[in-house]
């Protein structure tokens, strides 16, 4: 990718995560008093004056006591971010003042020649904004002052970042028609092992702590020349199970990313029995109609026999999406990956196909004319014309005399028989009554 980096970097609780919102413009990283929050890297694409870039959150850097299992992890993926950077935007805390482990933070910049802004942030007074004077002493450059929560400085600090991205031109031309599969589930079966699985990189911090992965994180690459990108979501958990705080905005991020996805991939565990949640979320994709792939991870161990008890409990719970293809996975082993994204891509093909106005007719008078006709006393139902509205998903409009008298069971039919014969395998069909 030739679009310059952005890497936020700094020690845990400075307001990271409040300036990747306010420069990306939307809340994408969670935000909360807890130090630490932020663990995986965010990315979100951002222009400013014409000029468009990758904006990457990283979690705190340089802690220096209170050291956890997964800091270190921490520091590998800033350290990451910092190597691949175009730009870093070195975020303080104007009112505590230059710490050890701020200038920590800056013995690990030092190491790079990448262009820094030296950050000076919550300075919400004129008498804070007078104490960014003393981050001088650090060494790097003049600082900027700024109150990200209260938008204050944020004008100085774009142009400053404009200044100082390359010149050279690039294109940014996108292909619309990119797949973006979002990897679903409840926390600990394996869905970040999975993406570095797929991207060949780690590109998300894995660990056997349930729910390290706080926010949606995402990674572009290609597969079979084809763009694809991929976003690992927290685990979502049943709502009365949801801790108020950090997990709360966690769940919000990874329904956020199921919406913003086309094609879903629910991720279950081989060694855990099927729950209500992994239901959950694959009936969440189903009613915002995206393409659905479920993988049994961990299942490099299992007997044909298990394989089958699990694809009849599969069958079982998931009733309702009988179209969706199931495969026996290992992340960890890197088996049954490309089965995934060759579907991946037969799915993405179905989600694009268009039907000829003449043959969507004469389908579906066929199918209307093969079943009885649903009635209300002496009114029956009639569709006088039906008509492709959209792509990704395929979405098809009728025309009724009455969208009462369309029963769930009687629509259920509709979709299944234009399923079947205009070949949408693995497709979920928007069926639109008016």
């Amino acid at each position: 990718m030739n679009t310059p980096i952005v890497a936020i970097v700094g020690r845990p609780n400075v307001g990271k995560s409040t300036l990747f919102n306010r420069l990306a413009g939307k809340k994408l990283a969670v935000v909360a008093e807890e130090s630490g929050t932020t663990r995986d890297r965010v990315t979100a694409p951002v222009m400013i004056e014409n000029k468009r870039f990758l904006l990457t959150d990283t979690g705190g850097i340089g802690l220096s006591t209170n050291i956890d299992i997964l800091q270190s992890e921490i520091q590998a993926q800033a350290e990451f971010a910092i190597d691949i950077a175009s730009l870093i935007l070195f975020v303080t805390d104007v009112n505590e003042g230059p710490t050890p482990i701020d200038e920590d933070v800056t013995n690990i910049l030092r190491r790079t020649n990448t262009p820094i802004i030296l950050i000076t942030n919550k300075a919400d007074t004129p008498k804070s904004e007078l104490l960014s004077n003393g981050f001088f002493s650090l060494g790097i450059s003049a600082p900027i002052s700024i109150s990200a929560y209260h938008n204050k400085g944020i004008n100085d600090l774009k142009k400053s970042i404009v200044k100082l991205l390359p010149e050279d031109p690039i294109d940014y031309d996108q292909d619309q028609s990119s797949i973006s599969l979002a990897i679903i589930g409840r926390p600990n079966v394996g869905k970040s092992t999975l993406v570095n699985s797929i991207t060949k990189e780690t590109r998300s911090i894995v660990s056997p702590i349930p729910g390290t992965t706080r926010d949606a994180v995402d990674t572009l690459f290609e597969y079979k020349d084809i763009s694809i990108n991929l976003i690992d979501t927290a685990g979502i958990r049943r709502r009365g199970k949801v801790v108020p705080g950090i997990e709360q905005f966690s769940v919000i991020r990874s329904e956020q990313a199921i919406e913003r996805s086309n094609i879903v991939c629910i991720l279950l565990d081989a060694e855990e029995p099927i729950t209500a949640q992994d239901t959950h979320v694959a009936g969440l994709a189903i009613e915002l109609f995206k393409g659905v792939i479920i993988a049994i991870n961990k299942s490099e161990l299992l007997s044909e026999e298990q394989k089958n008890e699990i694809s009849y409990s599969v069958n079982t719970h998931f009733g309702f999406a009988p179209y969706a293809p199931i495969f026996f996975i290992s992340a960890k082993e890197n088996t049954g990956i490309d089965d995934i994204l060759d579907t991946v891509l037969i799915i993405h093909e179905e989600r694009m196909r268009r039907i000829e106005q003449s043959k969507l007719s004469n389908l579906v008078w066929d199918i209307v004319g093969s079943h009885q006709i649903p009635h209300r006393g002496k009114r029956s139902l009639v569709i006088s014309s039906v008509t492709q509205d959209n792509i990704n998903p395929p979405s098809f409009k009728f025309k009724v005399n009455d969208t009462n008298l369309i029963h769930f069971s009687y629509k259920r039919y509709i979709e299944n028989q234009m399923r079947k014969r205009l070949d949408f395998q693995w497709t979920h069909l928007n069926l639109i009554f008016y």
